[in-house]
């Protein structure tokens, strides 16, 4: 091999060196539902994250307006017909005071087995129910498929 083609591949060396150091890598971005909350009641994306032994977990982020007292989440196997998931507490509206119509939050659904008693989840057709008392007839749904 002579010293020119010696040239020839460090040079390439060196621009391939360069260009894996400063090519952009895509970084994921949630993906936030754009539609308002007053247009769709229910909002659901699938995510993942970090587990507490380091592995990464499925999670569901459940995004739902509260315009009532003691507001809360079910999820049913539409299969089955079980529940099986509650949310452990319930979310009241905003007070009065702070000239606020209504409250958005988003709940985190962990879907793997582990951490403070969470149950797998499998695959399958669920419906998410927001409200008051599970069968009050003001509450919202939304189906979903995992």
């Amino acid at each position: 091999m002579s010293n020119k083609d010696k040239e020839y591949l460090l040079i390439l060396g060196i621009i391939f060196s360069l260009v894996y150091v400063f090519w952009p890598i895509s970084k994921l971005e949630e993906k936030i539902p754009v539609v308002s909350v007053e247009e769709e009641p229910i909002q659901v994306w699938k995510e993942t994250h970090k587990k507490l032994n380091g592995d990464m977990g499925d999670i569901l982020k459940i995004k739902y307006k509260i315009d009532k007292d003691n507001t809360k989440l079910w999820i049913t196997d539409l299969n089955t017909g079980r529940m099986v998931h509650e949310q452990p507490f319930s979310m009241s509206p905003y007070p009065d005071s702070h000239n606020k119509k209504s409250r958005v939050y988003i709940y985190i659904w962990k879907l793997y087995d582990g951490e403070h008693g969470n149950k797998y989840v499998p695959p399958g057709d669920y419906e998410i129910c927001v409200g008051t008392n599970i069968n009050s007839s003001e509450n919202y749904y939304l189906e979903i498929v995992i």
